[in-house]
């Protein structure tokens, strides 16, 4: 890998993101805990639609529809969605600083086989910056993919899994 501008792409980024992303097992399991706690996060509305039908049902004069039984599961799903979400975040923080970890240290490994001429050419308030800026990126973009892309794509599968099993 190359230090200078030019060799710092989109594509660069996420090609060492996805290496770097199966080699760290916190970021594995934190993903996948990202992923249960959006799924419970979606069910919560479920639970909730539910619990609405049934207090219309018991203020229409039904009093056999069971009031409470959802009302468990909507905590149950709640304190499950709490539990992942401590558990992603935790193992994120973790994964992310040992990331960013590993890459400071293979470009400074890096850097450090040059001559000096390459570190007159290159001043070296400048040249760490730009490395500086090159492990933010990378964590902006495992944010963007945790915090954004993956609740987004969640949430849309469950919704329609949601409407496709019903309107059957």
């Amino acid at each position: 890998m190359k230090a200078t501008r030019a060799s710092i792409s989109a594509k660069t980024i996420v090609k060492n993101f996805f290496s770097e992303f199966f080699k760290n097992n916190w970021f594995i399991f934190g993903f996948l805990a990202a992923i249960c706690a959006h799924i419970f996060s979606s069910l919560d509305t479920y639970f909730v639609s539910i619990i609405i039908d049934k207090l219309r049902l018991f203020l229409a004069g039904d009093r056999s529809a069971n009031i409470y039984t959802p009302f468990y599961w909507l905590i149950g799903t709640g304190t499950l969605t709490w539990i992942f979400h401590r558990m992603y975040e935790r193992m994120i923080c973790i994964s992310q600083t040992q990331i960013a970890q590993y890459i400071y240290i293979r470009i400074f490994s890096y850097i450090h086989h040059h001559s000096h001429q390459y570190f007159s050419d290159n001043f070296a308030g400048s040249l760490f910056k730009r490395l500086s800026r090159y492990v933010r990126t990378f964590e902006d973009f495992s944010d963007l993919l945790i915090y954004q892309i993956t609740p987004m794509l969640i949430h849309l599968i469950v919704t329609l899994v949601f409407i496709v099993s019903f309107s059957f």
